[in-house]
């Protein structure tokens, strides 16, 4: 047994995601627990049904045993099997070398293999599918991601804990090849042990893992999210969603002077939870490219719960238009942070922002005049008027809905004065990821025929005329009125007042100045974004492999990755 035991000792080795890496006790692989509601969900605006991470309101209305993180999701039988294909960011792979047909065979009668827990602090607990192939394409490639979670091609093996562990012998081992998702918090050695009949151990390799709250892995931080209430003007450590045992997390300052950081800025109608998920479901797919740099999020205090569908921003103009004033007076406390990253991380700090969180940090940018805080601003379907950046763009005709008022977004403030952000230099390097067809920024420009907000349900009302200039009536009575002026109300007019005559910059190519020669236009091949209203956000909706190009895209664009 002796050349057998050396065969072992050689060649066997347990390796985790991309990197074939037997991890060493002090530097344990660290990865989440699948604790999410990564689930097939209705759509209404497409009426159509897309795989997404739930909030609270749509995993009330699952069934009632299915209302349980993905890492104990059964079907209807009982059976532990994966969702849906979106739930396959949250697996790792688990690769055993060196157990060949040949070792196999060469094992004394009755032996076993074993997969096992040791010197474990709290409860690491995995759950172990078979793999669909040997490499990690099941998160790249939609047909083996079917395949993954076909529970007949590859079947769940067991739960490993420190209370179970699962046992093969030599005519039931059925792979070197595996996937496994984190189930309950903890830190350990996963081991294998290879024993003869009599128990005897022939070989035994352990690998260090440490599972955490994916909320253990990134910075959350809030301007507040009570949308009645004025955005703070400096960031705190977000401290709500997290295990009773855990504390906020903050990252230990960075020992590599070139350690990258990219911060998250969301957009519209996002509740706490949602915003959360959108972030997360950016940090893991940026893990899943290979991004090893730093990852935060900034919440801001959008509205959200309005009563119309999704994206209906004529039924609820004034939801819409309040956001956007929170987003204008968010910009502030975005650049404090900003700045205080950027010390800590000079010249390393990248910023990605969605929709509305484009007024963010659009204005953020703007407030940091010839400070370059941000290395590379990317703007995903940004809902903010193209003419703040290049009034040569496209002037949109509003028609019926014109109410006269000056296009100060083009001309800011008077007629013959440069676009609001004209020479903009906050950040090195400015990229349009833009959808001529998107549906929500098609909305967007509705919102804009709404404007003033003349308040026919609700005060303030706001109004223009071309003698009295922009003002707002406070009640019901027209006595009770407010003169708007430049530049001491622009985020107020701009927000309620002052109709955009253009395209919302994430629905328009070739846009001039600080974007120049840096746009990806998302409705074109390989993208091929589309009309519907999933487009809009599908880089944080559906499953990986639908969107892995977008993200390898996005690193490039951040020269953070070659394509």
């Amino acid at each position: 047994m002796k050349s057998i035991r050396n065969n072992f000792i050689a060649l066997l080795i347990i390796a985790i995601p991309i990197a074939l890496t037997n991890f060493a006790h002090a530097d344990p692989y660290i990865f989440w627990v699948n604790n999410n509601f990564d689930r097939t969900n209705y759509d209404a605006d497409d009426n159509a049904i897309y795989e997404d991470d739930l909030d609270s309101i749509d995993i009330a209305k699952l069934p009632t045993y299915q209302q349980v993180p993905d890492c104990n999701y059964v079907n209807a039988s009982g059976q532990r099997v994966i969702p849906c294909k979106r739930d396959l960011e949250d697996f790792a792979r688990l690769w055993i070398a060196g157990v060949t047909p040949g070792l196999i065979a060469a094992l004394p009668t009755n032996s076993t293999l074993t997969l096992s827990w040791g010197g474990v602090t709290g409860d690491p607990t995995i759950d172990l599918f078979a793999a669909a192939t040997p490499g990690i394409d099941y998160q790249t490639n939609e047909t083996i991601a079917a395949q993954q979670i076909d529970p007949v091609q590859c079947p769940y093996y067991g739960r490993i804990s420190q209370t179970n562990s699962l046992q093969f012998t030599k005519s039931t081992w059925p792979t070197n090849q595996f996937i496994w998702c984190g189930v309950r918090y903890g830190y350990g050695a996963l081991t294998l042990t290879i024993a003869d009949g009599n128990g005897n151990t022939l070989v035994q390799t352990p690998v260090y893992i440490e599972l955490v709250d994916i909320k253990q892995m990134y910075e959350r931080w809030t301007l507040g999210d009570n949308p009645n209430a004025a955005p703070l003007t400096n960031a705190v450590i977000a401290s709500d969603y997290i295990p009773p045992f855990a504390v906020p997390f903050r990252y230990t300052p960075p020992q590599d002077t070139n350690t990258p950081y990219i911060l998250f800025v969301h957009g519209w109608n996002m509740r706490r939870d949602d915003k959360d998920h959108f972030a997360e479901t950016a940090f893991k797919r940026l893990y899943w490219q290979g991004y090893q740099g730093r990852f935060g999020e900034l919440r801001w205090p959008t509205g959200y719960g309005f009563g119309g569908t999704a994206w209906d921003v004529i039924s609820d103009s004034r939801n819409f238009d309040s956001s956007e004033s929170n987003a204008w007076a968010s910009a502030t406390g975005l650049l404090n942070k900003l700045t205080d990253l950027n010390a800590e991380y000079p010249g390393n700090v990248y910023l990605l922002a969605h929709s509305m969180g484009n007024v963010v940090t659009g204005e953020a940018l703007h407030l940091a005049g010839t400070t370059q805080v941000v290395n590379t601003y990317v703007a995903l379907q940004g809902a903010i008027a193209v003419h703040c950046y290049d009034p040569t763009t496209t002037t949109v005709s509003l028609g019926s809905f014109d109410s006269g008022t000056p296009n100060r977004y083009a001309n800011y403030y008077t007629s013959d004065a440069p676009c609001y952000f004209n020479g903009v230099s906050g950040a090195g390097a400015y990229v349009n990821f833009f959808n001529t067809n998107d549906y929500a920024l098609s909305r967007w420009l509705l919102d804009q025929k709404t404007k003033p907000d003349h308040g026919l349900t609700s005060y303030p009302g706001y109004q223009y005329s071309s003698s009295s200039g922009f003002y707002k009536i406070l009640g019901a009575s027209t006595n009770a009125t407010f003169y708007l002026n430049f530049p001491t109300n622009t985020y107020e007019i701009f927000s309620f007042c002052d109709e955009a005559r253009c395209y919302a910059l994430g629905a328009q190519g070739g846009v001039a100045g600080a974007f120049a020669g840096n746009q990806i236009e998302l409705d074109a091949t390989p993208f091929n974004f589309d009309t519907r209203h999933l487009f809009h956000s599908i880089e944080f909706r559906v499953d990986y492999p639908q969107t892995w190009y977008f993200w390898n895209k996005l690193l490039f664009k951040m020269a953070l990755k070659g394509e």
